[in-house]
């Protein structure tokens, strides 16, 4: 509402090589970065006021992997296996965001990953371009209105094992499709949970 030299936003230990501030009307501006605080507090500073207005915050950065939250990285038997846990903090450690439980939008993923590994989101592929050398690139459609923390993706040679549909109840009125995933070598142990979730779905939904 009102112009402002500064944006304050989460990240929290990224390596953060260029900030810009495209705004919709006027010139780009060069953002200067400092993390200003332990928690993960970014403080993006421009050289001229920001005026009001609509605008696109572009930031280039890489970020480590996590210890068993954030984006991090395990090997089991060897193979590499990428996940996510990003509650109640971990998101600011995956990349630079406005990390409050308030601040819900549509989110939009592209996940660059070898040929032979599968990569899921917390939201349906849209489709897969195949990249030059042994990689592919997947995007993912647009998620419902979420904050930071419940973005969710994996990548690796998981097992993707197809269950019932979870049929239509009360006000949903459509079936959502129900799939696990599983290590290699894992997905017949999922069997049992994935033929029992339906009801387990639908009588949680009855109940509340």
């Amino acid at each position: 509402a009102t112009a402002t030299d500064t944006i304050w936003m989460h990240g929290k230990g990224l390596e953060i090589s260029r900030a810009v501030y495209m705004p919709e009307n006027g010139r780009n501006q060069d953002l200067a970065v400092a993390e200003v605080d332990v928690s993960g507090v970014l403080r993006l500073t421009a050289p001229h006021a920001i005026q009001p207005g609509r605008g696109v915050i572009a930031i280039d950065y890489t970020a480590p992997y996590g210890e068993l939250q954030g984006a991090y990285k395990v090997k089991p038997e060897g193979r590499d296996y990428v996940m996510t846990q990003m509650e109640p903090l971990g998101a600011r450690t995956t990349f630079p965001g406005f990390h409050e439980p308030s601040f819900k939008q549509p989110w939009r993923m592209t996940l660059v990953v070898p040929d032979g590994d599968v990569a899921v989101a917390n939201a349906p592929e849209a489709e897969t371009i195949d990249l030059e050398g042994p990689m592919k690139k997947v995007v993912f459609e647009k998620t419902e209105a979420l904050p930071s923390y419940l973005i969710a993706f994996a990548v690796g040679p998981w097992e993707v094992v197809a269950g019932p549909d979870i049929p239509a109840n009360g006000e949903r009125r459509e079936a959502v499709k129900l799939r696990g995933v599983a290590a290699a070598g894992q997905g017949g142990r999922m069997q049992y949970s994935l033929a029992h979730t339906p009801e387990i779905v639908t009588a949680l939904e009855d109940y509340f």
